[in-house]
């Protein structure tokens, strides 16, 4: 099943929908309403009345066929989704859930969710989901995983972008347990683990790929900014700005494999302190996140794409075809056919 977002109600065929302008939000904000005091469909502080808000926005749950990548979610901003339960699964994702399931999501904005132990904005458990041109921003987590929670799943992430998520303790945007996620034209940018480690992306037993990224100006409270790997963590690096490494000249090897290519430059964008532009809509012109044309090149042939947030038309869709040594494992969620409110 395919589900599409971006319709103003006048079309007749889907290739007319425009996601970017008609903006489909999917909200778990029920109850009494949070504030959103620019009238854009997300509250500007998810924590202002969150406390009646759904536990997660999607559910995949463990299902008998597995959902798989012809399920897909396309076009759609996910919201105020709230974890804030105090057992499995109300703990974990609070924008989407994915239990043994690797559905297809495209096009979409995942934004302002929260939990209360990890991934703010997605969590997968033994999922491979394949994400393209998504955006996470502004999620939040007190534990593992501000953006998204990776438990042995190996999701695939293609022009996607993480701007301004957090997790109190580890991984500021991405946080890996067991799991081998493989990142392509991907944007980590201010995201923050704010007393931990990892400011972009944690590993634990994990061994991410990624090719022809940014990680630039994430923080941590403690070890690694860019990214920190515990014993049995080596993730590697192809074509890909990431600051304080020492660039493939002089490769810092806590950093993780240096497969050639990488720099160590200021990627020179637009404006980082204005990541979605004037339009608010990320993905599009106007990012203060698009890269200048003097930008250090990055990439190799034949790979085209020098700026990972160029995204083509917003109507693409994909069609079904002192640092810690140890963290306590993710929890194992049960089977649910219940919705996650």
């Amino acid at each position: 099943m395919a589900v599409y977002g971006g319709f103003d109600g006048t079309e007749t065929e889907l290739g007319s929908r425009d996601p970017g302008t008609n903006e489909t939000i999917l909200s778990g904000d029920i109850g009494t309403a949070g504030t959103d005091t620019d009238s854009d469909g997300v509250p500007d502080d998810p924590g202002g009345d969150s406390g009646d808000n759904s536990y997660c926005v999607v559910y995949n749950p463990n299902l008998t066929p597995d959902i798989d990548e012809t399920a897909v979610l396309d076009g759609f901003t996910v919201t105020a989704g709230n974890a804030d339960g105090s057992a499995s699964p109300p703990i974990a994702g609070g924008g989407i859930r994915n239990i043994n399931a690797s559905p297809a999501i495209v096009n979409c904005t995942i934004v302002a969710n929260s939990t209360a132990d990890r991934a703010g904005g997605m969590y997968n458990s033994n999922s491979s989901p394949t994400l393209s041109h998504c955006t996470f921003r502004d999620n939040s987590t007190t534990k593992y995983g501000g953006a998204i929670h990776n438990f042995s799943s190996s999701p695939t992430l293609r022009n996607c972008m993480f701007i301004g998520n957090n997790s109190v303790e580890n991984g500021g945007a991405i946080f890996n347990s067991s799991s081998s996620p493989a990142l392509t034209n991907c944007t980590i940018v201010a995201n923050n683990a704010s007393t931990l480690h990892g400011g972009g992306i944690f590993n634990q037993s994990s061994s991410p790929t990624l090719s022809n990224c940014i990680l630039w100006g994430n923080t941590a409270g403690g070890a690694g900014a860019s990214v920190h790997n515990l014993p049995g963590s080596i993730p590697s690096f192809d074509h890909c700005i990431v600051e304080a490494s020492g660039g493939s000249a002089s490769w810092v090897g806590a950093f993780g494999t240096d497969l050639g290519g990488n720099l160590d430059t200021d990627p020179l964008f637009v404006d980082d302190t204005d990541p979605d532009g004037a339009d608010r809509i990320p993905r599009t012109a106007d990012d203060g996140l698009e890269v200048l044309p003097s930008s250090p090149p990055s990439t190799r042939e034949p790979t085209p794409e020098r700026r990972p947030l160029t995204s083509p038309a917003p109507t693409e869709s994909i069609q079904p075809t002192s640092a810690p040594t140890s963290l306590p494992p993710s929890p194992s969620l049960p089977t649910a056919t219940a919705s996650c409110t």
